[in-house]
């Protein structure tokens, strides 16, 4: 049985709405002359949810499922519009996200296109000079230890309160195609793990 089949389906009946929770910023690296470029997280939301079906039904005790949403402010220093390359759907596509624990050891490294369906031939879109804010988030499996070196999972009991979050990546096709990394927010956990109840099916209108 091919091990990544259950994870696949779990995060595929999982993606839902980030909630959020407090943020504390703690630094942030600057564009400069060497390299016109920076990214900076300036608000971050992370909440761990039990993985559950289309119903609200949890799909086992031992899955959960941390979500994160951070705003993220991209400064193009170099004054002029670039040009991103991308096989998804933004100029945002090569930012991926480190997950850290409270002491700040690594737990998972995640993109927000993981769970998208790639673009066979890429495309290019345009990174205005200036400063531009965009909305990226990730959902990471928390469970029990799985070998599957295809997707992020954090092991449940490696999970702190209290994690820290930074993105790193470039925009690839363009004059800040160097990798950068943004400062490191300290983000608390809001635990949403209370199971939903199943939602009742509604009966068709002729229904006797």
């Amino acid at each position: 049985m091919n091990a990544s089949a259950p994870i696949q389906k779990l995060f595929a009946l999982s993606l839902l709405t980030l909630t959020g929770c407090q943020v504390w910023p703690s630094g942030t690296q600057m564009a400069s002359d060497a390299y016109p470029a920076s990214i900076e997280i300036v608000k971050a939301e992370a909440s761990l949810h039990r993985v559950a079906d289309a119903n609200g039904q949890a799909l086992g005790e031992d899955f959960f499922m941390l979500r994160t949403q951070c705003v993220v402010r991209v400064e193009n220093c170099s004054g002029k519009t670039q040009s991103v390359l991308s096989h998804f759907g933004s100029a945002f596509d090569d930012l991926r996200i480190r997950v850290r624990d409270e002491n700040g050891r690594r737990l998972a490294t995640t993109t927000h296109t993981l769970w998208a369906d790639p673009l066979l031939n890429g495309q290019w879109f345009p990174l205005a000079k200036g400063m531009t804010e965009v909305e990226l988030s990730s959902a990471t499996l928390v469970g029990p230890g799985l070998v599957d070196d295809e997707y992020p999972l954090i092991i449940d009991r490696e999970l702190t309160k209290t994690i820290q979050l930074e993105y790193f990546g470039g925009f690839p096709g363009s004059d800040l195609s160097r990798a950068i990394q943004s400062n490191r927010v300290v983000v608390k956990v809001a635990d949403r793990t209370t199971p939903v109840p199943r939602k009742p099916v509604p009966l068709p209108q002729d229904h006797v």
